[in-house]
């Protein structure tokens, strides 16, 4: 009799247990954040409650106008939660030097 070793997978754990991930607030985000004149904001939902919000700018440079779409002026890691009506929303960038935490209504 010879036991065939079968790997048993790990168990797999939640990164966020919070009923509020449930819901995506990438279109919350993007009429949350500041913009500038002539700035457009996009935010996707990276995982659970954490997004990455990018600022795009036209792009003036002289070219052909099929590669004048626009580039990404700055970039954000946020988490964004909603307790009832209000968007709490954090910067958790790796390089912003500081969190910040910010409540708003919608």
């Amino acid at each position: 009799m010879s036991k065939e070793n079968k790997p048993t997978p790990a168990p797999v754990e939640a990164a966020n247990t919070n009923s509020n991930t449930t819901e995506d607030l990438s279109d919350a985000i993007e009429r949350w954040v500041e913009k500038k004149p002539g700035e457009e904001v996009r935010s996707v939902r990276v995982y659970g409650d954490h997004y990455r919000c990018n600022w795009w700018v036209v792009d003036k440079s002289v070219g052909p106008v099929y590669l004048s779409n626009g580039r990404i002026s700055r970039s954000k890691f946020l988490r964004a939660t909603k307790n009832g009506d209000e968007l709490i929303v954090e910067d958790v960038s790796p390089k912003s030097g500081k969190n910040r935490k910010d409540v708003v209504a919608t």
